[in-house]
């Protein structure tokens, strides 16, 4: 081989490039097959200067830097011929090749990209979709919403009459806290099916992120005409009308709901919406009381205590004794003794006792 590579390099000398480049062929094959990578890939390249032209010396190139670990020189080979393919208008070629890079490299989502828009181009809209959701999947992870927008951008000429493609746009604007322009292309596609619930959700979404409240509230009550079971479009109602300081009609939809959010395991978010009511509606004993079944199911009685203790004066929770007797045994214990004599306090304490025990023993009984 050595013989070979000396007489090529003569035949250089010499302007013999036909006669160079076959005995330059001769010992890549040679290097290649033996496993001499990097030989192989040093002879390609001095090919590759005598015949700028030879396209498959790019491949060969492409092939030898992969299997030599050099993805980056692979690449930059295979990139070679996607162009030489494109100008070429050898799509086929082009395809395969970009299908190639996206195994070498699949984080590469410039490739991904390219190779999206060249199935979206040529009868394979299937397959550009599903390569462009991939990407755009990689892209939300990172919330890179300005990438996003522009790849929307970009394909939605390709598939302009996408539901799919508009909605995930106005999600991207939503994102981008671009509430109106976000809104204003769902509520085009509203026009085409008034009770698409998918639109009407993210449209709901967008309304109650932006605080446009009656237009939130209008949807999400929409939606419940459609399913009245939906728990969560059930909270996003409620927090609207939280947020616009319906506390009122929040409080009534909580307690017609209340039991269908224990039996689906909301505790949390029930909790939640409780406390700020609690906030609001000053001393409501619905509010109190949903609370107090809470808070023995979270495990936060002393919660409610210090709720009671905060709002009401010491005569007032008195009056709460036969309503609430063990709750207020607990409250009386921790707020009197620093207020009132010691003799009161152990009267109070005996007859709080005796109303407890007495409870417990109807308690028992009922359950005999």
């Amino acid at each position: 081989m050595r013989s070979r590579q000396k007489l090529a390099e003569l035949y250089v000398r010499s302007n013999k490039n036909t006669e160079a480049y076959e005995q330059y062929e001769s010992v890549a094959k040679y290097f290649s097959s033996n496993g001499f990578y990097l030989k192989a890939i040093a002879i390609y390249k001095q090919m590759q200067r005598l015949d700028p032209s030879q396209i498959t010396i790019f491949n060969r190139l492409a092939e030898l830097n992969e299997k030599q670990g050099l993805v980056g020189n692979a690449m930059a080979e295979y990139r070679n011929l996607v162009n030489y393919f494109e100008r070429n208008g050898m799509i086929a070629d082009q395809i395969k090749t970009l299908e190639k890079m996206r195994e070498l490299d699949p984080g590469n989502l410039n490739i991904r990209i390219k190779l999206a828009e060249v199935y979206a181009n040529n009868e394979r809209e299937d397959d550009g979709f599903e390569e462009l959701e991939a990407v755009l999947e990689v892209l939300s992870e990172k919330s890179a919403y300005d990438k996003i927008l522009k790849l929307y951008k970009m394909f939605l000429p390709l598939y302009p009459n996408s539901k799919k493609m508009q909605m995930g746009l106005a999600l991207a604007f939503y994102e981008k806290g671009d509430y109106p322009r976000g809104g204003a292309i769902l509520e085009n596609l509203l026009r085409d099916k008034p009770d698409d619930p998918d639109l009407l959700r993210i449209l709901g979404r967008g309304y109650r992120d932006s605080k446009s409240w009656p237009k939130a509230r209008q949807t999400f009550q929409r939606l419940l005409a459609m399913d009245p079971t939906d728990l969560d479009i059930r909270e996003s109602l409620i927090s609207c009308e939280l947020g616009s300081g319906e506390y009122d009609s929040a409080l009534g939809e909580l307690e017609e709901w209340k039991d269908a959010f224990f039996k689906a395991d909301r505790l949390d978010r029930l909790k939640g919406f409780y406390e700020i009511l609690k906030e609001r509606l000053n001393d409501n004993s619905l509010v109190l009381e949903t609370l107090d079944s809470i808070y023995e199911l979270t495990g936060d009685g002393d919660k409610l205590l210090d709720i009671i203790s905060e709002k009401m004066s010491p005569l007032k929770s008195l009056s709460l004794v036969k309503r609430y007797p063990i709750l207020c045994w607990g409250l009386l214990r921790k707020i009197l003794p620093t207020q009132v004599s010691t003799s009161i306090w152990m009267m109070v304490t005996i007859r709080l006792n005796w109303i407890w025990l007495r409870t417990r023993l109807s308690i028992f009984n009922s359950n005999r």
